[in-house]
């Protein structure tokens, strides 16, 4: 029998010793599913945990702004990743979104040259947003594309496998410079 998505999420949960711990594996969790899930996985040549992230002391400090993950695409753009382990039946509610709305529509330098994100992506574990939460990412000058837990559950992963501590896929392979 597979284990569903949601048996890692209640592990997480109960095994985490803090808010933090939890957010860290949930975090961890989704650079995995980004890497693995055929959907994503074709248009990134490196993802890092925020705190990995070379460029993060463009923001200041370096410390947590909102963004969780980032992303460098086959183009050469970056993407903004937030990602969030809620309780069942919590709302994405529009405070949720905010800080990382504001963060991520910051100018980077990547090399030295300023630039934008391209996108934005916000994960959660649920798919219950409020009205205000969803209006505010319409419309944006850089887009965000919303991932829920029905879209993770249902991709094309074996979360059995990685419930047991196995990691079901092997590390990306490296892209030729000529392809």
């Amino acid at each position: 029998m597979l284990i569903p998505f949601t048996k890692i999420l209640e592990k997480y949960r109960r095994e985490s010793f803090s808010e933090a711990d939890k957010g860290t594996r949930f975090e961890e969790l989704m650079l995995e599913y980004l890497w693995t899930d055929p959907k994503y996985s074709a248009f990134f040549t490196e993802i890092w945990l925020w705190r990995d992230f070379p460029f993060r002391k463009d923001f200041g400090t370096g410390h947590d702004v909102g963004i969780d993950l980032v992303a460098k695409t086959f183009f050469g753009e970056y993407v903004a990743i937030q990602a969030k382990c809620y309780q069942p039946g919590t709302q994405v509610d529009k405070a949720d979104v905010d800080t990382f709305l504001s963060a991520s529509g910051k100018q980077i330098a990547p090399d030295g040259k300023a630039t934008y994100y391209s996108n934005r992506i916000i994960i959660a574990t649920n798919d219950n947003w409020t009205s205000h939460a969803s209006e505010a990412i319409v419309g944006q000058q850089i887009p965000v594309t919303r991932i829920g837990l029905n879209q993770i559950q249902n991709a094309a992963i074996d979360w059995d496998k990685f419930f047991k501590g196995e990691k079901p896929w092997g590390v990306k392979a490296d892209i030729l410079k000529y392809q």
